[in-house]
């Protein structure tokens, strides 16, 4: 995991915002892999469309920030509070949510591929549209979130607790593992909907 100075990290994200703005004319697109952001500055940066692969996030305060597009792969906003924070279209396979809170956040058409959500808490969450395989929701407080046309493959979700969540009966495919660590009980369609539905406040 590397550190990067505070001028060269200034630097690449001006060139990024030069990219942006003249269309990939000028500038060049945000790249940053493997690096520690947890003790520089971020705020009032641009990252949407960037490459921002393994870097660490952790124990963060987030408002404001879009990720539009971003490639996220394996990054980490463990024990962070996100508000406000826009994930739209984002790559956040492997990606780790856990411990953390989110607010007013949006995720809709992801790609969640073995994320990390276990002991999080959402609310007001957009999951709409979301692929979520083999995602780890256990212990997950989720209150006024809408996972509408999403796919739940292989998540596990012991211990979840829902409050005025929609959208289930929308899903495009739904299969959750209610079980122990190390102890699947794997259910699907009608029936995982029936067992979602009893722990709903």
């Amino acid at each position: 995991m590397e550190q990067m100075g505070k001028n060269e990290l200034y630097k690449k994200f001006m060139e990024h915002k030069k990219w942006l703005d003249s269309l990939g004319e000028e500038g060049e697109n945000l790249f940053l892999d493997e690096i520690d952001l947890r003790q520089v500055s971020i705020e009032n940066e641009v990252y949407e469309q960037g490459y921002i692969a393994a870097c660490i996030f952790n124990n963060r305060e987030m408002k404001d920030f879009s990720f539009y597009l971003s490639k996220l792969y394996s990054s980490s906003f463990k024990n962070c509070k996100l508000e406000n924070v826009d994930f739209t279209k984002g790559e956040l396979s492997y990606t780790n949510f856990s411990d953390s809170i989110l607010c007013n956040v949006n995720f809709h058409k992801c790609d969640c591929t073995e994320g990390d959500f276990h002991n999080s808490k959402l609310f007001n969450v957009k999951l709409t549209d979301v692929f979520f395989d083999a995602v780890d929701l256990r212990n997950v407080i989720m209150q006024d979130v809408d996972i509408s046309y999403s796919s739940f493959m292989n998540v596990l979700v012991k211990g979840i607790s829902l409050k005025n969540v929609v959208g289930f009966e929308k899903m495009t495919n739904l299969t959750i593992d209610v079980g122990e660590a190390g102890k699947s009980v794997i259910l699907q369609g009608a029936e995982a909907i029936q067992w979602l539905n009893n722990v709903r406040d």
